[in-house]
């Protein structure tokens, strides 16, 4: 009901019975965090922060200016005027604030990238190796223990059927096997989260 209340569609969504797992393998042939968008925005972040402070510095610098002209006087052309100037900025108190501002900007973008490029390759070990320990929980319950769990399910009814054991031995017989596919689901979603988390990183 969640899922298709976030769709916003006219049709309605049905989860299947059945769990394919091969559509849940993780499409990651190692990491690059260069390519990572929030390393990417990081970058942007830091150009954009670079380019400020360089539009800052250039309006701090002195411009020449120079002109040219041609007058009359009396009636008579070919007068020339000329003139130059020197243009130095006045570097005032709120002048001097943003230059620094725009410096300690560009020194944080600059630490940013850093940190997220450190960070990302420190959640991507971790979901890793989370996910490794959880795909291989889940295969155990999934080849070995949950198949097991069945026979023995199976067998614990045919018995019971038979009168080779009693009630109480029947019941603990069914604890058990359901006490293992318990553990089998709280392996799968367990298993699925860490895939989940693994795909963040998928570039």
């Amino acid at each position: 009901q969640n899922l298709n209340l976030w769709l916003f569609s006219d049709d309605f969504y049905m989860p299947t019975d059945e769990l394919d797992s091969s559509e849940m393998e993780p499409q990651i042939e190692g990491f690059d965090a260069t390519e990572h968008q929030s390393q990417v925005l990081a970058n942007k972040q830091l150009e954009t922060a670079k380019a400020g402070l360089s539009a800052m510095r250039s309006n701090l610098l002195p411009k020449l200016n120079f002109q040219g002209g041609l007058q009359r006087v009396d009636g008579n052309n070919g007068f020339y005027s000329y003139q130059a100037g020197l243009y130095i900025p006045f570097f005032s108190g709120p002048a001097k604030a943003k230059a620094r501002a725009a410096q300690i900007t560009l020194q944080q973008a600059e630490n940013n990238t850093v940190l997220v490029s450190r960070q990302l390759n420190a959640r991507y070990e971790n979901a890793l190796q989370t996910y490794e320990k959880w795909n291989r929980s889940w295969q155990f319950y999934q080849y070995e223990a949950l198949p097991l769990a069945k026979a023995q399910r199976k067998g614990a009814l045919f018995a019971y059927k038979e009168g080779a054991i009693d009630y109480l031995g029947f019941a603990q017989l069914m604890d058990s096997t359901l006490q293992t596919e318990l553990d089998g689901l709280d392996a799968l979603t367990n298993y699925l989260y860490a895939l989940f988390q693994l795909q963040y990183f998928k570039n």
